[in-house]
């Protein structure tokens, strides 16, 4: 499959929210990190999941194949699904 004109319009316009995507990942799995080096420290850990999830959620980047595959707004839809979904797992380290 190919992608679309109006996909390829849609994804130059979300070029410059790419910088924001990627901080919020590093600031999130520096969180983990850093709750690793604390002695396993679940909140913190579960905040940085959470973090990470609330990310994917507000900027749902997908590959291009996921796009090819799917088209723009489905793989956005699939992105916020999976991002819901990871926020669910923080959740999770957070209560056990």
């Amino acid at each position: 499959m190919k992608i679309k004109n109006e996909d390829k319009i849609m994804i130059e316009e979300e070029e410059n929210k790419i910088k924001y995507f990627t901080l919020g990942i590093v600031v999130g799995f520096l969180m983990v990190l850093i709750s690793i080096f604390m002695g396993n420290n679940n909140i913190l850990m579960a905040l940085g999941v959470m973090l990470m999830g609330t990310v994917v959620i507000i900027f749902p980047f997908c590959t291009p194949d996921t796009v090819k595959l799917l088209g723009y707004k489905e793989s956005k839809i699939l992105g916020r699904i999976l991002g819901i979904i990871t926020i669910a797992v923080g959740i999770w380290i957070w209560i056990s």
